[in-house]
């Protein structure tokens, strides 16, 4: 049953050879003796409904491909041929991959008939940093699993290129044509004012989709594109993150949000909020904790999650007492909670609830480590201010009305020219009209809104604070007007509105 390459672009089933080694049966190991009792404690193994749990073989590859690899994408699926004794027991299978000698769920493959016993099995490939990695596959029942298939080795394609116009049009559904190509940053400066900021191109031609950056402290910055991809952009490199989906089929994954543990730098933990989508219509938020390493995140614990209004986004921040706040649509309003970092209702919520408010459209929510308030936007509404004082309290921003149909907003502490010993809360609305600013000032129990300016840089799809007086900004029309979705780093201006 000789058949073809391991490897297929965009959804074509792998070809690959037949694997005929043996499968052992957990149930027919002979016991004596004291053994028996062993028996006795696996007889759930034994009394499954498909009868005696038996391993599975391993997933056929074809064998091993060479210590050359074979270069691929990324993007391709993944075939294999397997064993199995009927379609039920087939269908109870679950399969997973060890890259580099790291185990890695595998999503439920698609499976035909291939001949008697053996079927043609394919998944989406895992996602796999650029650079050669061995892979072995395998597949297991009822906690038994197979061998490993033979290694195979595989080069992930080392970066992405910018896309010629020609090749934009063929490529833009793939994903695959973010040019990472840092400018030199441009000065740009607001009309009517002497305010002027640096803006660098950091990556260009993202999927319009292009949601939810974030600034780890080594300098990487990270961006979801597609459902679930997770890009990372350093220097002149771009490569995707490994990560196991967690909604189980024959629900979809859908990342919403990622947020930073502020130690990162020690901890490497990055909080990932998923939406589960069934085809039924419903929708699970389910916020779950990594650690990262080297381009993989892995360790990955579920620590919150509840049902939510499908077709909405949820957004999560990580407060400066390393709680975490999470703003998420209900049937009828949206709620904000606050909850620890193990899912529990967090310390100085009333009534010990995660819920701390109810509002009716979220569309911004950003933490600031340094003055310890995280902010909330919503649409055609006023911005508003959790502080926890040890109890968390909410503050209404005394400023315009409305601060319009803001997507995204930010907040971080800024030097200010008029205080220089201190460093001022201030916050950042984006949305189709562009940057606004707005600096923060407590007086007589109220916050207000001073500093008020516009930058520009329409098109905005997502804002972040990444320290250092330094945002990211995603838009989806560049400032150059070049139609694209981009990445930029955004030094921020100091204020010097006058009066103040």
């Amino acid at each position: 049953m000789q058949r073809g390459g391991l490897f297929q672009l965009h959804g074509a089933l792998a070809a690959l050879h037949t694997f005929a080694s043996a499968g052992r049966s957990s149930c027919l190991t002979p016991l004596a003796g004291p053994a028996v009792a062993k028996l006795l404690a696996s007889a759930a193994i034994c009394l499954l409904a498909i009868g005696c749990s038996e391993t599975p073989k391993a997933p056929d590859t074809g064998g091993t491909n060479g210590g050359d690899g074979e270069r691929i994408s990324g993007s391709e699926r993944l075939g294999w041929l397997q064993n199995a004794p009927s379609r039920q027991v087939l269908d109870s299978y679950d399969y997973a991959a060890y890259i580099d000698n790291q185990r890695v769920a595998l999503a439920k493959p698609a499976c035909a008939v291939f001949s008697d016993g053996v079927y043609d099995c394919s998944t989406p490939l895992p996602s796999m940093t650029t650079g050669r990695h061995t892979l072995e596959l395998i597949a297991s029942s009822a906690g038994l699993d197979s061998e490993r298939s033979p290694q195979l080795v595989v080069i992930v394609g080392t970066g992405v290129q910018s896309a010629t116009p020609s090749d934009t049009a063929s490529q833009a559904a793939s994903g695959d044509t973010a040019s990472v190509e840092p400018t030199a940053p441009a000065r740009h400066c607001v009309e009517s004012s002497d305010e002027c900021y640096d803006l660098e191109l950091v990556a260009d031609n993202l999927p319009r989709d292009a949601r939810a950056p974030v600034a780890l402290p080594d300098e990487r910055i990270l961006v979801v594109t597609e459902a679930d991809r997770i890009l990372s952009f350093a220097a002149e490199e771009r490569i995707e993150l490994a990560v196991d989906r967690p909604c189980a089929p024959p629900a979809s994954s859908r990342i919403a949000a990622l947020a930073v543990d502020p130690d990162f730098a020690r901890s490497r933990r990055l909080f990932v909020a998923w939406h589960c989508e069934t085809g039924a219509g419903a929708t699970q938020l389910l916020i779950v904790r990594y650690r990262e390493l080297n381009g993989v995140l892995g360790e990955g614990a579920a620590v919150y999650r509840q049902a939510v209004r499908p077709g909405t986004r949820s957004l999560v921040a990580v407060a400066s007492d390393r709680t975490l706040f999470i703003a998420a649509a209900g049937r009828s309003s949206w709620s904000l909670l606050r909850v620890d970092p193990d899912g529990s209702a967090a310390r100085g919520n009333l009534a010990r609830s995660p819920v701390v408010l109810n509002v009716p459209v979220v569309t911004g929510l950003s933490s600031d480590p340094e003055s310890g308030l995280t902010v909330l936007a919503m649409d055609q509404g006023p911005l508003l201010v959790a502080r926890t004082t040890p109890r968390v309290v909410v503050t209404r921003v005394a400023a315009d009305a409305s601060v319009g149909s803001p997507v995204s907003v930010a907040v971080a502490s800024l030097p200010w020219p008029r205080e220089p010993a201190s460093d001022v809360p201030t916050v950042f609305i984006g949305g189709a009209a562009g940057l606004r600013r707005l600096r923060l000032a407590a007086s007589d129990g109220r916050i207000l809104a001073r500093g008020v300016a516009d930058l520009g840089v329409p098109g905005i799809a997502a804002l972040a604070s990444a320290g250092d007086a330094v945002l990211l900004v995603v838009a989806n029309r560049s400032v150059t007007d070049t139609g694209s979705t981009a990445l930029y780093r955004l030094q921020v201006p100091l204020m010097r509105t006058p009066g103040d």
